[in-house]
């Protein structure tokens, strides 16, 4: 028997809430609501176990009957099982043994992963030659959050779309987009330590997209957040303990460095952008446990809103336009409120194309493949010729990552020579605005810990 304390999902959003099988049967089991009791003790929630402190949540424990079958950490399951109210902290060692009242217990009669067919309504799918209008229709509402941008929409698409698979024991697709260009919020906008943001133009475009995605957590880079949480999961003390990355595959992390003002980041907070950072580049979270740290492979998408370069490497910058940056600096509580959404069965259609589209199985052509090696040879044997810069090898794998993503967004299964040649057309209109937008306004964001 195994026995796992499980948490309500981090960051799940509301509409991914009622659409989940869980939401099916609530009504059934309102009066097995492992939130509320009306007599007796009182069930419990140990805050050190869940991800995002503060954040009202459920939890119980799940005892799992099946040998080997449990679920591993940071997954997301449906069970069906017995309920009961029956057992203290110090009855299972946990880390709040003194408090008064019992934990939730379910014994697991049968459990399954959340799949992407539970985070999307049962519309008709789309054939292929309606991915384009699916598309076209997700980069309008993208290009309309974003002031008009239709570069930055096309980007925040491909990094919506992003997933991290393994190819020949190499890690792709993941694409961290850093969107440079909101205004600094000021010091009186604070979100007291808690996990949202607070300023007006990064709470505009973090409340769109949660519109769009099932789970998105909003990290702001305050320093009380930073220099006071835990971003890693820490079993030191003998009971694993939730850091705010442990969190489940295809969460949203939004970063707002807009917030980060004057100050000293501490020892803890430097090991918490150090975590952030293993995220961003390698697609691992570390569970520090007594005697030796373990890497744990995650799939977690980041999208940092900053007004200089951030602190951060990200695998894709981009500077948004003078128009752009404008509106979101107009934004306000009011304006906001005014945005006229889409209508439901558009924000479900679009909801359904990002999740198929992520989820689709992708190869890359061998002659496609051959085709890219040539030309890049090709180029750098031009620009060594004309001595120019010659592409590098990163700069090549960042433009397969984005023609890959182009064509997933297309609803093509393989990679195809016009998504390619797109790609290559989107990165010189990226490195241009860039190298304009730095010429004009140099980066403001500065590392905090130098």
């Amino acid at each position: 028997r195994d026995v796992a304390y499980c948490v309500s999902i981090p960051g799940q959003n509301e509409w991914a809430q009622l659409g989940s099988s869980a939401a099916v049967l609530e009504s059934a089991l309102e009066s097995l609501n492992i939130g509320e009791q009306s007599s007796g003790d009182l069930p419990l929630v140990d805050e050190k176990k869940y991800p995002l402190r503060g954040c009202e949540h459920l939890a119980a424990l799940v005892k799992f009957h099946s040998p080997g079958r449990a679920p591993q950490v940071a997954s997301t399951v449906d069970v069906v099982g017995i309920y009961e109210l029956g057992h203290s902290p110090k009855e299972q060692g946990g880390s709040d043994a003194s408090a008064q009242g019992r934990w939730p217990c379910i014994h697991a009669i049968f459990f399954c992963d959340i799949t992407v067919d539970t985070l999307v309504p049962d519309l008709p799918r789309p054939i292929a030659g309606e991915h384009i209008g699916r598309r076209n229709m997700t980069l309008a509402h993208l290009g309309v959050v974003l002031g008009g941008d239709d570069l930055a929409a096309h980007y925040l698409l491909l990094h919506l779309l992003s997933k991290t698979v393994a190819v020949q024991d190499v890690k792709v697709g993941k694409f961290s987009l850093n969107l440079v260009g909101f205004p600094l919020s000021s010091k009186d906008q604070a979100s007291a330590g808690t996990f949202a943001l607070s300023s007006p133009a990064t709470r505009w475009v973090s409340g769109m997209l949660a519109q769009l995605v099932p789970r998105c957590v909003e990290i702001p880079f305050e320093l009380k957040t930073v220099n006071s949480s835990t971003f890693l999961p820490n079993a030191e003390s003998g009971d694993l303990q939730a850091g705010v990355l442990q969190l489940a595959a295809d969460t949203e992390i939004i970063c707002d460095e807009t917030c980060l003002h004057e100050g000293t980041l501490d020892e803890r907070g430097l090991r918490n952008l150090q975590a952030l950072q293993s995220v961003i580049l390698d697609q691992t979270v570390t569970y520090v446990y007594p005697f030796q740290p373990i890497n744990m492979a995650t799939n977690l998408r980041v999208l940092v809103f900053s007004n200089g370069k951030s602190i951060l490497e990200n695998d894709c910058d981009l500077y948004l336009s003078e128009s752009a940056a404008a509106f979101l600096a107009s934004i306000h509580d009011e304006s906001a409120a005014s945005f006229m959404p889409l209508d439901p069965m558009h924000t479900e259609q679009i909801r359904q194309y990002l999740e198929l589209a992520r989820h689709m199985e992708f190869s890359v052509p061998t002659e496609v493949s051959n085709a890219i090696s040539d030309e890049y040879a090709a180029l750098r044997r031009e620009a060594h010729e004309k001595g120019e810069k010659m592409m590098t090898q990163a700069e090549l794998s960042l433009i397969v990552t984005v023609a890959r993503l182009i064509s997933i967004s297309k609803g093509e299964a393989e990679l195809s020579s016009a998504s390619w040649k797109e790609a290559m057309e989107l990165e010189t209109r990226r490195n241009e605005r860039n190298t304009l937008a730095k010429a004009a306004r140099p980066a403001t964001s500065a590392d905090p810990s130098k």
